[in-house]
This record gives C-alpha cells, sequence and structure tokens, in this order.
C-alpha cells in the first residue's frame, strides 16, 4: 500500500491529538469497524455515543463526534473551513453518507485541508 500524504495538524489549524483522532475514525470506516445505522436509538442522541455506531447525521455517531470520543476535545470547526465542511458540508452531496464515503472525506481533508465530499463516491 503507497503511504498516504497528510497535511500536518499545523497547517490544518488543528492539534496532533485531533488530527490523530480523526485518523483513527478513518481508518475504523475503512475496516468496516463501525456499522452504519439510519437511524439512533435515544441512548445514543445524548451523549451516550458507542464506538461501533455510525450515522452522520447524529452528533454522538457521527465523524466529530467519534473523534471527540476519542481525543476528549472540541474541534475548531469554527475557524477552519474544511474541517467544519468536513462536519457538516456532507448534506450538500451525500445526506446520508456510507463508510467509505466519510472514510473518503477525511482523507481527503488530512490530504487537502478540504473533505470534497461531492467528490467522493
Amino acid at each position: 500500500m503507497l503511504a498516504r500524504i497528510e497535511l500536518s495538524a499545523e497547517q490544518l489549524g488543528i492539534n496532533e491529538h485531533q488530527r490523530q483522532a480523526l485518523i483513527t475514525v478513518r481508518n475504523a470506516l475503512e475496516r468496516g469497524e463501525m456499522r452504519h445505522v439510519n437511524h439512533i436509538p435515544v441512548r445514543y442522541r445524548f451523549g451516550g455515543a458507542n464506538a461501533d455506531v455510525f450515522y452522520m447525521p447524529c452528533g454522538p455517531t457521527c465523524i466529530a463526534g467519534h473523534a471527540w470520543r476519542l481525543c476528549g476535545q472540541s474541534f475548531p470547526a469554527e475557524n477552519a473551513t474544511g474541517l467544519y465542511d468536513l462536519f457538516m458540508g456532507y448534506s450538500k452531496c451525500a445526506p446520508s453518507p456510507t463508510q467509505a464515503q466519510a472514510a473518503q472525506a477525511i482523507s481527503n481533508y488530512l490530504a487537502t485541508g478540504h473533505p470534497l465530499w461531492c467528490d467522493v463516491k
């Protein structure tokens, strides 16, 4: 497998712990360690995120929710356009992204600073 080219945490406007959390989420999505669901039971909606559930429209189980769970800190989405687009921009092109689409968007973000949701397949 070819090495991935990724921007540094500084280039992305986040800290290294946050960057590593995104890499961990991406890798778990790629390996199928998170199952995609079409709705979230109430127990997951209020801080009860489960490490094996993925559903983009619901905070605790989306990319941001899993990354926050892993690093224990929020992300500066309001100050980093690409990060905001990673967490919120999916609805324009992929209203309920699959694990593969989310993993590709994370890879795009880590490589370019932009998730490029409309380009993921």
